[in-house]
């Protein structure tokens, strides 16, 4: 049981030690309207609200 439990906190200690990989890099002067047409609703939302936050703050 000892044994388990230490292979299990060595494990969610590596994870939590992996570097994220979710960040990514967005021009916003690159982009156009046909760009923001292409867009899906997910990347539309992420790029308003990073404007708003620009703007706004």
């Amino acid at each position: 049981m000892k044994c388990r439990a230490l292979v299990v906190s060595v494990i969610l200690i590596g994870a939590a030690s992996a570097p994220a990989a979710a960040q990514i890099k967005l021009d916003m002067n690159k982009i156009t309207c046909g760009n923001w047409l292409g867009y899906g609703s997910a990347d539309r939302d992420f790029v308003r609200y990073f404007m708003s936050g620009y703007y706004y703050d």
